[in-house]
């Protein structure tokens, strides 16, 4: 799944992986915790599998394309590390909208 520029999940039969434009990630066990409440990477209740981010990072997009030509509706995008909210750029500091 992708939701704007940057933002991207994975999902296997029990884990959901998801990592923000902004470099932060989340990991739930969907069989423990169907109502992700639990983030795992921030966490230390439960210990994350041997391999398991490597495993789901893999099947993030190698490449993140921008949004189709003409998509103008509730569209964050990232140009050079600037983000620009539905064609305007955010000053820094300011919150990213969702």
């Amino acid at each position: 799944t992708t939701h704007n520029q940057g933002n991207h999940a994975v999902r296997t039969r029990q884990w959901r992986y998801i990592r923000y434009a902004d470099g932060a990630e989340e990991l739930y066990d969907m069989r423990a915790d169907p109502w992700e409440l639990d983030n795992l990477v921030v966490g230390d209740r439960e210990p994350i599998p041997d391999g398991l981010l490597d495993h789901l990072r893999g099947w993030l997009p190698a490449v993140d394309v921008p949004p189709a030509v003409g998509s103008a509706h509730r569209i964050l995008v990232y140009e050079s590390g600037q983000p620009i909210w539905e064609g305007k750029p955010i000053p820094p500091g300011a919150p990213i909208p969702d």
